[in-house]
Order: C-alpha cells, then sequence, then structure tokens
C-alpha cells in the first residue's frame, strides 16, 4: 500500500509574507489562537506558501495548513 507524505521540510520561502505589512507578526500571533490581527491581504500571502512547516519561534513550527485553515475560519466565504 502506497501512502500520502506530507511535506514536512521547513518554509524557506516566506517573501509573501514579507511582502505585506505586519503579517508574519499576525501569523506568529495566530499561532497562539490570537487572530485579530491577520488581515485578508496576510490571509492571500498565507495560500500562496506550499505544504511546509512555518517556523514561527526559533523553537516553534506549524504546518502551513493550519494558517490556511485559519484564514478560511476568520473570512467565510471569501475567495482567498
Amino acid at each position: 500500500m502506497i501512502q500520502a507524505q506530507s511535506n514536512t521540510n521547513i518554509c524557506s520561502n516566506t517573501g509573501a509574507l514579507d511582502k505585506v505589512s505586519g503579517c508574519y507578526d499576525a501569523v506568529r500571533l495566530a499561532s497562539g489562537k490570537d487572530i485579530r490581527w491577520l488581515s485578508s491581504d496576510c490571509c492571500k500571502a498565507v495560500k500562496t506558501l506550499p505544504d511546509c512547516l512555518l517556523m514561527v519561534y526559533p523553537d516553534r513550527a506549524y504546518r502551513t495548513s493550519i494558517f490556511k485553515s485559519i484564514c478560511v475560519q476568520k473570512f467565510p466565504g471569501s475567495i482567498l
């Protein structure tokens, strides 16, 4: 049986987050469940990230799919 494997590599290109003012900090706060700073533009940038582990703190990394899910919940029905 062949099993699908998720990409568990650290994200190497987070430039999309850097292009949106305050986005990386908003994503970092969202990792602690504070989503109030996530903007629609930031979520659009999050959507462009591949499936990888995003380093939000030196000792913590989260799958980008988690942040994509948070964005969908925060902006339901929007086209991100």
